[in-house]
């Protein structure tokens, strides 16, 4: 009598085990470790200086937290799946209460950073393993591993560790790539009808997750065409292309829908057509920044995207063509939008490298040795480049206590606020991420504006300006530089506190506006 049967769970135990030897297990946890390194270490240190996207998400995140639905506002820019994920993924852990934030305290704005950069991070240790699986299915063992470790190591992907809607897309899009791989037939699935069902299985999982990367962002449709090819190649079947196709459909569709049923779909119109023709950055302005950062990881992109096309591997042109057209056409281009790009960029080189180590010998064993010496450098270099970005000490300590001031003046006017006065007699102009969690995690309720704005409109008494880095770039670049200039005509100035960091022009200052006429009338 035999205890273990083709169906049973130890039998699928032992099969998973035979295929994750222990060298192959050895070789995964590498892997890991250096996914973990680069994406986990100092993690509210590096990068340095404050996203104005993060505390937009943030802001959002704790919106869907507080049970006030996934729409915040009026603006109609993004699809909703990045703060519903971040936001199921901080309520399990009782975020924020469970880190008791306190007043004034930078090291508790510190957590209250750490702890959804930890999740960005973790994420981009998934997309290492998601990366080598795709490899390792479609190319073989040396590529997924070349592949995997420019992935885990190269100074570019320092891009992943932010709170962006990239480095959560990111996942989706790879997960979808490799539940398409899986749907390969065989010439004995339309005998086994059970594994032609499973394959099923997997070309609907590979549209949900594929449907949910575009619920997070919507360029991850020019990824449809790679994922449509992949499974009718895979299937030859319209019944399993339609199969794809209806999570990809339904599952976006909650975007506008959500608009139609508050009364909003004249926004949610506006929303989009602004958010395509922003135009604030070229999308060749975007690459040459790209390269500025990772010269050498760029160079080997592009050399093997190239070689891709010389040899007319279909999957990844069909991953890198369809975004790169859709992003030169919407014209707004910033530098991280390269992130769904970045695997393919990997396997693009990757590919590259076991090819010049293939031609350099005949011989298998010289052909391996040379492929590893390659990738060894190449490695070094990225290593150490990395290394020397994230190691230094928190590079954003002026950010963190600018902030921690911020929570504290207005808890103080709160707590302070003489009889009769205004709850909103303060205005705060800054980058959202010094208003997020003063509005967001400690409730104090004030006007608070972001200070790109198309419209910044000051109707109080008193003003904070918040002054970084990033407004001196904004007042140079853009037109809210007219209207804060404008409105504060009928103000006068007082600093009332300085930071300054470790990095040179790291200085934050906050500005403490008082009307003149409301002056002059008391």
């Amino acid at each position: 009598m035999h205890l273990i049967t083709d169906n049973s769970w130890t039998q699928i135990i032992l099969k998973g085990w035979n295929f994750y030897s222990r060298r192959h297990f050895i070789l995964l946890s590498f892997l890991g470790i250096l996914a973990a390194f680069t994406h986990l270490y100092n993690p509210i240190g590096f990068p340095p200086g404050p996203s104005n996207d993060e505390g937009i998400y943030m802001r959002r995140t704790m919106h869907v937290l507080a049970g006030q639905g996934p729409q915040e506002g009026s603006l109609y820019d993004h699809p909703y799946f990045s703060q519903i994920f971040l936001a199921g993924t901080l309520g399990v852990i009782g975020y924020p209460a469970s880190f008791h934030p306190s007043i004034g305290s930078a090291k508790s704005i510190e957590v209250l950073y750490l702890v959804p950069r930890v999740i960005t991070g973790t994420l981009a240790i998934v997309d290492t393993f998601l990366l080598y699986n795709i490899s390792r299915r479609c190319y073989g063992r040396n590529v997924a591993f070349i592949a995997s470790v420019l992935f885990a190591i190269m100074p570019l992907t320092w891009l992943v560790r932010r709170i962006w809607l990239e480095p959560i897309q990111l996942p989706f899009i790879l997960a979808s790539i490799l539940f398409a791989t899986y749907a390969r037939s065989s010439t004995n699935d339309k005998i086994n009808e059970n594994k032609n069902s499973k394959k099923n299985l997997a070309v609907l999982f590979s549209g949900v997750f594929l449907g949910l990367a575009i619920f997070t962002k919507i360029p991850a449709v020019a990824m449809v065409p790679l994922l449509g090819f992949v499974i009718y190649t895979s299937r030859r079947s319209l019944k399993s292309l339609g199969l794809y196709f209806i999570p990809i459909v339904l599952i976006p569709l909650i975007w506008p829908a959500y608009a139609i049923y508050n009364g909003q779909f004249d926004l949610w119109l506006n929303g989009v057509l602004w958010q395509m023709h922003r135009g604030a950055h070229t999308f060749f302005d975007s690459f040459i920044y790209d390269f500025n950062i990772d010269p050498l990881f760029m160079a080997l992109s592009v050399a093997g995207v190239a070689f891709a096309l010389i040899k007319k591997d279909i999957l990844l042109l069909l991953w890198i063509i369809p975004f790169l057209v859709f992003l030169y056409m919407i014209g707004f281009v910033s530098y991280w939008h390269v992130i769904p790009l970045l695997p393919a960029f990997c396997i693009a080189a990757a590919r590259l490298i076991e090819f010049l180590s293939n031609i350099a010998s005949r011989k298998k064993t010289y052909q391996n040795v040379i492929m590893y010496i390659l990738i060894t450098t190449v490695g070094i270099f990225g290593i150490i480049n990395t290394i020397l970005l994230i190691t230094p000490i928190n590079l954003n300590s002026a950010y963190f206590e600018a902030a921690a001031f911020i929570v504290k003046y207005l808890h103080d006017d709160t707590v302070n606020k003489p009889i009769g006065r205004n709850s909103n007699d303060i205005t705060i102009i800054s980058n959202p991420f010094y208003s997020w969690i003063p509005q967001s995690i400690f409730h104090l309720d004030y006007n608070y504006i972001d200070y790109y704005n198309g419209d910044i409109s000051i109707k109080t008494r008193r003003v904070l300006l918040i002054v970084d880095p990033a407004l001196l770039y904004i007042l140079k670049n853009h037109e809210a530089a007219e209207q804060i200039q404008k409105n504060f005509n009928l103000y006068t100035a007082n600093r009332i506190a300085t930071f300054e960091g470790s990095m040179q022009n790291h200085k934050v200052s906050v500005y403490l506006y008082e009307s003149k006429y409301n002056a002059k009338k008391n």
